[in-house]
């Protein structure tokens, strides 16, 4: 099963963030040759402070 962590400082609005995992899921459709249902993408937002 394919697994990324995603870091982005926060501020991105809800159509942004799912654009990133959308097109992070399908980087990883393609490299490994998974399927969408296998994948899953953690997005962790940082505090803009840190």
């Amino acid at each position: 099963m394919p697994f990324a962590q995603v870091y982005l400082v926060e501020g991105r609005t809800e159509d942004q963030k799912r654009a990133v995992i959308e097109k992070v899921t399908q980087a990883l459709i393609e490299a490994v040759s998974s399927s969408k249902e296998r994948v899953r993408v953690w997005l962790i937002e940082v505090p803009k402070e840190n």
